[in-house]
């Protein structure tokens, strides 16, 4: 039997997958000009929530940290909707976009803009050289990380996510459609894939990783429309 707090957050999944747009709506998208266009697009259609006050930024990278901010906040929301013993997983989990610049700023590339504006990156950022920004990793919320060689930062972030599940057998299918996805071919397939495994979880805690997972993989998508449609300039 479902507990109250739990089927709540499946009713809060069930009603914020309804704001993602299906095969028909991602295909009307892509066929606008313009950046313009397509906001507007998006400002008719299920992606409305996700898009409100997005305006033009006329720049890729614009777009694609306002879209990030969006995904971590909306992360944060789904972390407050679950029973209290989840919350250490959702919260842990919330840091998966941070990681593939984690690794670049490990490997002392240049850090960007963006990165100075975030609460737990820009300490790291402002490290300086890959030393120093190890050390300043060792002091915000991915400090289990700063031990970890670049190449096994995800590996060992998934270790690490597992230690946070209060009951594991639930979100082992979870973990596998999650792996999938990132592997899929293109985005369309890694949707598919998210959503089957979402319809299998029924009222398991795995619906809300589930759901951030298509989220993620819906304002990427939509990033990358928009940040294609800034590149190519007005239409």
């Amino acid at each position: 039997m479902t507990e109250p707090a739990l089927a709540y957050v499946i009713a809060r999944v069930r009603g914020r997958q309804r704001t993602f747009p299906d095969v028909q709506g991602w295909r009307a998208l892509e066929a606008t000009g313009d950046a313009d266009a397509l906001l507007e697009a998006a400002r008719s259609g299920p992606l409305r929530p996700w898009v409100a006050g997005l305006d033009r930024t006329a720049t890729a990278t614009g777009y694609e940290r306002r879209l990030r901010e969006r995904w971590l906040e909306h992360a944060e929301e789904v972390t407050g909707w679950l029973p209290r013993r989840w919350q250490a997983a959702a919260h842990w989990f919330g840091h998966l976009p941070r990681l593939p610049v984690l690794v670049h700023l490990l490997r002392d590339g240049a850090a960007p803009a963006w990165t100075l504006e975030d609460p737990v990156l820009s300490p790291v950022a402002l490290g300086g050289d890959a030393e120093g920004r190890r050390a300043a990793l060792a002091q915000t919320a991915l400090a289990p990380l700063a031990t970890s060689e670049v190449d096994e930062i995800g590996r060992d972030w998934a270790a690490i996510w597992r230690t946070h599940w209060a009951e594991p057998d639930h979100l082992e299918p979870a973990q596998r459609a999650l792996t999938a996805a990132r592997g899929a071919a293109d985005p369309a397939s890694a949707t598919r894939t998210l959503r089957g495994a979402l319809r299998r979880a029924g009222t398991s805690p795995a619906a809300a990783f589930l759901h951030l997972g298509l989220a993620a993989v819906h304002l990427q998508r939509l990033r990358g429309l928009l940040a294609s449609r800034a590149l190519r300039g007005p239409a």
